[in-house]
């Protein structure tokens, strides 16, 4: 009889792991039934699975439907996704020439380490305003609104540029794995992610993620369509960074050199500069030295370099130029 209760149990312990690992087959569309009607406003893309499916509460609710062998409809899964929601976080400062109070605020999920990509509204009344939540490892963000008569049209879109340099030893370890997820405005103005799709980038990769949301005020009833598009690169990553100007006779006026990371904010460039190299020492995969170089023509209002991150996410680094004559802004 003891032997039995072990079998019984251990049949119960197999038959359970295989239900949690069969879940993650229908993630991404019972996470968006999870969130309902609420509306779409961006994602939040991290190395790992963000765990907020109820496991607990699941084998609680189907263990017998599990043991006769019969399948938890995909419908039914949607209840055991769990929210996890952002922290709204208002600062104040003073601008120390004219005393002027700043207020600031944003969306924070503290106990999730992730690139933030969404937009959100703060304050009230005549003092509200949106603004997008961009970390510095999303690229090239730029946001649309188109507004018609039937309802708006909202697209996101950012580049994510990956440690070109450690992509054989990313995929070697395992370690090359990214889940977007999508991030949700409820109808009490709170913001939420629930888990999104994972998968192992090769070469380029662009994913896209859409959906649309009616709302019914005063009788009248519109439409919100959001639409976020996230493209992920290999970036060779600089080992060094060398800013070359030249004069109207292609003569090298001044070299400046840097470490990844490290350009100013700004670059006073000297006067009769026509144009500027910016000559990038990389190294790939493979640990192949390389050199990238990039031409910025006389008005260009910035020129920009990557580096890495320990977590295996660049960021590009840009810094202004003042070209010579233009008045300081």
């Amino acid at each position: 009889m003891k032997n039995k209760t072990g079998m019984i149990v251990l049949c119960f312990v197999l038959l359970a792991g295989f239900v949690l690992g069969a879940t993650g087959l229908v993630q991404a569309a019972s996470a968006a039934e999870a969130a309902g009607k609420d509306r779409l406003i961006g994602v939040l893309i991290t190395c790992d699975y963000i765990d907020s499916f109820d496991h607990e509460r699941f084998l609680e609710e189907n263990i017998a439907r599990l043991a006769q062998g019969r399948e938890v409809p995909e419908s039914r899964l949607s209840r055991y996704w769990n929210r996890i929601y952002a922290t709204l976080i208002e600062t104040e400062t003073v601008d120390e020439e004219t005393g002027e109070r700043i207020r600031s605020a944003e969306y924070v999920f503290e106990d999730l380490d992730g690139i933030r990509l969404f937009t959100a509204s703060f304050g009230e009344g005549e003092y509200k305003y949106k603004s997008v939540m961009a970390d510095d490892a999303a690229s090239d963000v730029k946001v649309h609104y188109n507004y018609t008569d039937g309802g708006t049209d909202i697209e996101l879109c950012a580049t994510i540029y990956l440690d070109g340099s450690r992509e054989l030893e990313l995929y070697l370890a395992g370690n090359c794995f990214y889940c977007i997820n999508p991030v949700y405005l409820d109808s009490d103005g709170s913001v939420y992610v629930t888990a999104g799709d994972g998968f192992f980038p090769g070469g380029s990769f662009t994913y896209t993620l859409s959906e649309t949301t009616s709302v019914n005020e005063h009788g009248v009833e519109s439409e919100t369509k959001t639409t976020v598009e996230i493209q992920l690169l290999w970036a060779p990553v600089s080992e060094r960074v060398s800013v070359l100007q030249f004069d109207e006779k292609n003569e090298l006026l001044e070299r400046s050199e840097y470490l990844p990371g490290q350009l100013p904010e700004r670059m006073e460039l000297l006067a009769g500069t026509q144009y500027v190299i910016v000559e990038t020492q990389t190294r790939d995969a493979e640990g192949a030295p390389g050199v990238e170089r990039t031409l910025v023509q006389c008005g260009e209002e910035s020129l920009s370099a990557f580096y890495a991150r320990e977590d295996g996410f660049c960021v590009k680094q840009s810094c202004a130029l003042q070209w010579s004559g233009e008045e300081d802004a």
